[in-house]
């Protein structure tokens, strides 16, 4: 519902609570205490609330963000191509379903939706959701298609389809089915027939049968005369057939072959099922007031000739109508036709024998009236085109003066595309098959979101496209499109451009309609390319002679080759400097591989455990848990214990024996449940550690918040709040945001100090280990005066033969 009610502009609907609850079946204090909350923690919704000078909420400011991200990205999503003409049927079908009503004084007054009286006690949201999905996805008649595959044990198909519709389980269905189905919204189809199995819906089935009648009333004929003591056939009892075609009985059965036999390709017959949207084709008249057919093609049709030699749109008839000799002529060579007109033989068809403008059919094809020499430009002024309903009058007029009716096969325009293909219409009704039509319309709507991807949601895509096809059809001139399919989807579609610039179409922007800066720098280049090969054919002449053709072409082509060696010396380079690039990241990616290789290798420098990179997971884990436990002991001595160091030193030791006997506590009760596994106990213990640490940090956020620091901070933003008081509606309002901004301030305070007695705590232990690694002067000189004292003296060897001299020799 906001998605239809969003404006093509921007993402933002302002409504008030009472129209929010209106829409969604609820009243206003469930919206504002429950609808209101659940939206603000939505990830796809902004909600922002609009008081008014008494403080009460007179509007909401609801943003969809996901259609902002759409509509702001370059990228082609279903919601970044939504158009205000699609936004306006979204909400015209919400308003006929769910709409609450309103009787404006100066407007028209909007009915209230069939869904509105639906208010049940839970859940009117859902069921509205159901139900408009219900109507999107069921048939015109009203008829729900039920969701294919196997079921669920215990659920019906209706409700595993209305779960599926919502996207949630099927007791979820269940139960909004019920409360449809209570509340008359929603029936059963025909249930003497297939039991509670099908779904209708009947207000859409009612719409239904008033556009039938109604049509119906519209198209009834008067009822000719018919002979005494004949016998009509089937053809002659319709009375619309024997009126419009002058349908004479003459007793003939029906042609199976010779004269006047046809046989429809099997895509022709699925065209028809598709126009009267029912499985048999004899349901729903062809075209009515309410159809979707292109009014264009009405417009076409609605000769009195054509009138005249062809049948209304009514009920299908069995296979018992001898077709005419006039429409036998008249199709004397199409696909499908094989037999000749007076022989009993079947004849060959001709290939493209069903092309409104080939040779087979010489009436549609173009006159050669004298065009263009090779060589000559052709004019390409939109001015003398003829629209491409004019010409697709003109042929039609031309084949109903020679074959008496209409074309076999005349394409309508698509629904929705009518202004873009109206110039190409003629070229449009040609395209026979169905299956060619959906490719061509799958094409079309394709382009126009190239064409909103690359100028933005704003622009304006179909008259794009629309000047395209124009500019296609004054090129092609006289000459003949044998081949409508290719022509489309080759040249006529497809954008053309000379120049890099995504936005450039023939030489034009296609966002500001202006000439294509890019395109004219290179008509430019190639100008001054031309002349620079005149003025250098022009210096060996002497006198006021003309250069001869020769010599401008020799020097024209001179500087061509010249151009294209230096392009091709830049692409060299560039492909060089290309493979050196890579070679450098390959070279690059090796290294870093190598280094990761030898990382790998090494032992963990704990546990000595090989190939861990240095340090294995459990180590590395529990190097984790260390650095936990320091957090939670510096929290602590930062908060209570910064007076002194026997301070610290206590509550040091008071929280490690916290998350020792934390710690204990756990394993005992994983041990005494039967768990011993070593992973799990090790969980355990992160999670204990990990629980402790947040409600150490908690108790000294509160420890901070409410001491006198924070308290001064709170009352100084107090008291600055509510000097401002005037940007408030009332006393109450301002002392309730004086009050919020005192709270935040408070508690930004507290994190702030918490994290400057941790830089204090840590920098004062820093200091003191950077005192304890450093060595004592007297120390270190006692050393130095211990190893000159060390120093050995030479030592010297005695003669052989003789000893040393002893003291007991003398």
């Amino acid at each position: 519902m906001l998605l239809a009610k969003a404006p093509v502009s921007s993402a933002v609907v302002m409504m008030s609570q009472r129209d929010l609850g209106g829409w969604l079946g609820y009243g206003l204090s469930h919206v504002a205490h429950t609808v209101v909350p659940r939206v603000r923690g939505n990830e796809a919704l902004t909600c922002e609330v609009k008081r008014g000078p008494t403080g009460r909420v007179e509007r909401l400011r609801l943003e969809l963000l996901p259609l902002r991200e759409a509509r702001a990205s370059a990228a082609v999503t279903p919601l970044s191509v939504l158009m205000r003409r699609e936004l306006a049927t979204m909400l015209s079908l919400c308003e006929a379903v769910f709409c609450p009503g309103w009787n404006p004084k100066d407007k028209e007054a909007t009915p209230a939706g069939f869904m509105a009286v639906h208010r049940p006690a839970k859940g009117s949201a859902s069921d509205r959701l159901a139900m408009l999905l219900l109507v999107l996805e069921g048939r015109q008649d009203g008829r729900v298609r039920m969701a294919p595959g196997r079921l669920p044990a215990g659920y019906s198909r209706a409700e595993v389809t209305v779960a599926r519709l919502l996207r949630r389980p099927p007791e979820v269905g269940a139960a909004v089915l019920q409360r449809l189905l209570d509340s008359g919204v929603l029936a059963w189809d025909r249930p003497g027939v297939h039991g509670e199995q099908r779904l209708v819906i009947p207000t859409v089935r009612e719409a239904f049968d008033r556009a039938r009648r109604r049509v119906d009333e519209t198209s009834v004929p008067q009822e000719p005369p018919t002979g005494e003591g004949t016998a009509p056939s089937r053809a002659s009892s319709c009375t619309r057939c024997a009126d419009a075609t002058g349908f004479q009985d003459t007793g003939d059965e029906m042609a199976l072959e010779g004269e006047g036999w046809a046989q429809l390709s099997f895509e022709d017959v699925t065209a028809e099922v598709e126009q009267t949207g029912s499985a048999c084709g004899d349901q729903t008249p062809l075209l009515g007031p309410d159809s979707d057919a292109s009014q264009q093609v009405k417009a076409i049709f609605a000769d009195s000739s054509l009138a005249e030699t062809s049948a209304h749109l009514h009920t299908d008839h069995a296979p018992g109508v001898t077709p005419s000799a006039i429409l036998a002529r008249s199709m004397g060579s199409f696909s499908g036709f094989a037999v000749g007109g007076c022989s009993s033989l079947r004849g060959r068809t001709s290939a493209r024998e069903n092309q409104l403008g080939s040779a087979a059919s010489p009436v549609l094809a173009a006159p050669d009236t004298g065009g263009p020499l090779r060589g000559e430009n052709r004019e390409a002024s939109d001015g003398g085109v003829e629209t491409g309903l004019a010409t697709a009058a003109k042929a039609l007029d031309s084949w109903r003066s020679v074959t008496g009716g209409p074309p076999r096969v005349w394409a309508p325009l698509p629904t929705g595309l009518e202004n873009v293909l109206e110039p190409v219409a003629m070229v449009w009704g040609r395209v026979d098959r169905v299956g060619a039509r959906r490719m061509l319309i799958k094409a079309v709507r394709r382009h126009l979101c190239e064409v909103l991807s690359v100028c933005g949601p704003d622009a304006d895509a179909e008259g794009v496209l629309r000047e395209r096809l124009k500019r296609r059809l004054a090129e092609q001139g006289h000459i003949q499109i044998t081949d409508p399919v290719g022509w489309l989807m080759s040249r006529a579609l497809p954008r053309r451009s000379v120049c890099l610039e995504s936005r450039c179409d023939d030489g034009r922007r296609m966002d500001s309609r202006a000439d294509c800066q890019a395109c004219n720098l290179h008509i430019l280049d190639r100008r001054t390319l031309r002349a620079r090969a005149a003025q250098l054919a022009s210096v060996p002449v002497h006198g006021d002679g003309d250069v001869p053709k020769a010599v401008r072409d020799s020097e024209l082509r001179a500087l061509w080759l010249r151009e294209a060696k230096a392009t091709a010396a830049r692409h060299a380079r560039t492909i060089r400097m290309r493979e050196t690039t890579a070679a450098a990241a390959a070279e690059h990616d090796a290294k870093l591989q190598g280094r990761f290789t030898v990382s790998k290798a090494q032992p963990c420098v704990d546990c000595g455990h090989p190939q861990s990179a240095g340090l294995c997971g459990r180590c590395r884990d529990g190097r984790q848990l260390l650095a936990f436990k320091d957090e939670a002991v510096d929290i602590a001595v930062a908060t209570w214990g910064r007076s002194s160091k026997e301070q610290a030193q206590q509550f040091a030791e008071q929280t490690r024996g916290d998350l020792q006997q934390a710690v204990e506590q756990v394993l005992r009760d994983l041990r005494h449940a039967g768990t011993n596994e070593s992973e799990a106990l090790d969980l355990a213990e992160r999670l204990a550690i990990q629980s402790q640490l947040h409600a150490v940090r908690e108790k000294a956020l509160h420890c901070l918040a409410t001491g006198d620091t924070a308290g001064r901070e709170a009352e100084r933003v107090f008291a600055a709040e509510m000097r401002c008081r005037h940007n408030h509606g009332s006393w109450e309002a301002a002392k309730e945001a004086a009050w919020e901004a005192s709270e935040t301030a408070r508690w930004k305070t507290a994190h702030h100090l918490l994290e400057q007695h941790l830089h204090e705590v840590r920098a004062t232990r820093a200091r003191a280990l950077e005192l304890e690694a450093e060595a004592d002067p007297y120390e270190v000189q006692a050393d130095r005066v211990r190893a000159v004292m060390n120093w050995s003296l030479p030592t010297r060897h005695p003669k052989p033969g003789l000893r040393p001299k002893l003291l007991c020799d003398s």
